[in-house]
């Protein structure tokens, strides 16, 4: 394998959902995703919503994979409002 391949080719096991159709947490949980990241599409939400009926899922417009970083004041604000 060339320098790096290793990495590259552990993604699709990382990408993948690892719960299975019946887990379920039900306290609350907040999901906190850049708009312009592809890891967290809106085709997502409805398989986050069923393993965490109660979860809240907050779009940070404008930034990346690294909310944190990018969106640092309305993350600060997305975390301090959740339960």
């Amino acid at each position: 394998m060339a320098a790096g391949a290793e990495k590259s080719y552990a993604l699709p096991g990382l990408e993948r959902n690892p719960l299975l159709p019946g887990d379920r947490f039900r306290g609350p949980a907040l999901f906190i995703a850049g708009g312009n990241s592809r890891y967290v599409a809106p085709a997502d939400h409805g398989a986050i919503l069923r393993a965490f009926p109660a979860a809240r899922i907050e779009i940070l417009a404008g930034c990346g994979h690294n909310p944190h970083v990018e969106a640092r004041a309305a993350f600060v604000r997305a975390v301090e409002s959740a339960p």
